[in-house]
């Protein structure tokens, strides 16, 4: 759990999101200013 929390820490710096602890939990989210993302996905028949 502590090594995906560690991802989380280091992905927030690239994709904006937040996180915010009560007591022994950790919640992460975008902010409501966050710009939306727009990453292209990928289609099946593309495959090489």
């Amino acid at each position: 759990m502590r090594s995906v929390q560690r991802d989380l820490a280091a992905l927030s710096t690239q994709f904006g999101f937040v996180d915010e602890t009560q007591g022994r939990t950790a919640y992460w989210y975008w902010p409501e200013s966050f710009r939306v993302l727009d990453v292209p996905g990928m289609d099946p028949k593309d495959k090489g």
